[in-house]
């Protein structure tokens, strides 16, 4: 799968449509603001976790998502959400995406706080919970082709191993950028172990169906034969002892007789 469909934001699923919208207008309000002396919205709604940490400021886990550092930044994230998003939204449904969005959102930044939980330096952007429906396309279209730097053409399933490598060089490298590179790796974890929760909590509900169905099966006991219907079956038997012998007999035979003359005796 290429994502080379058109941009048509009337026929967007209701979630993705809400987001892309908040989020533009977010960062047409940082934009504004910039130029006309406003609130500074990044140091109030950014991730800061010495802020978090320190003033308990923790509704930045969340709202951080929505502001931006820049228009290619921007641009980037708006064009994932569009392209991942909306397949996702539709699979799943409005309730179910909205809950993993923000899930791996929050996720990367709980991430982010614990790695450097006295920082003020604000971190922008929604490429944690960008990363989390990276996992979830690619679990569920493993073979899907994206356009990496809309150039090189990679399976879904290797896309995402191919950016959790470039976070962690990043990660691991003496930058100075703003791009918390652990956090985006952190929305990444979010979204996978969550979504294979599910596969392992289906697989437990299995297991534990199948051994209490088979707990409660019983062995059905054997059939009820009266004496006189053995009558038959019996001379059969002592015709082949006489014929052939006792070491003749099958297994159910002798168990045959055995039964009959415990019946016999009662």
């Amino acid at each position: 799968m290429v994502f080379n469909q058109p941009l048509a934001y009337r026929s967007l699923p209701p979630a993705v449509k809400s987001l892309l919208t908040i989020t533009v207008a977010v960062f047409a309000l940082q934009w504004l603001f910039s130029f006309i002396g406003g609130p500074n919205l990044v140091g109030i709604f950014g991730l800061t976790p010495g802020v978090v940490t320190g003033d308990f400021w923790v509704w930045q886990i969340v709202t951080y998502m929505f502001l931006h550092g820049g228009p290619f930044h921007l641009l980037f994230n708006c064009y994932m959400l569009w392209a991942l998003g909306k397949v996702i939204e539709v699979q799943w449904g409005t309730k179910s995406f909205l809950f993993y969005y923000f899930l791996c959102g929050g996720g990367a930044a709980v991430v982010n706080v614990l790695v450097e939980p006295h920082a003020l330096i604000p971190v922008v952007g929604a490429s944690g919970a960008i990363y989390g429906l990276l996992v979830a396309f690619a679990m569920m279209y493993p073979d899907a082709v994206f356009l990496v730097m809309f150039i090189v053409p990679l399976k879904a399933k290797h896309a995402v191993i191919f950016f959790a490598i470039l976070e962690l060089m990043f990660s691991a490298s003496a930058n100075t950028s703003h791009v918390a590179n652990l956090a985006h790796l952190g929305g990444l974890a979010t979204g996978f172990l969550y979504l294979k929760s599910r596969t392992w909590r289906y697989n437990l509900r299995l297991w534990k169906s199948r051994l209490t169905q088979g707990v409660r099966q019983k062995p059905s006991p054997k059939p009820t034969i009266r004496l006189h219907e053995l009558g038959a079956e019996v001379d059969r038997i002592l015709e082949k002892i006489s014929q052939q012998g006792r070491s003749s007999l099958t297994q159910d035979e002798q168990e045959l007789l055995e039964r009959y003359s415990r019946m016999k005796r009662s």
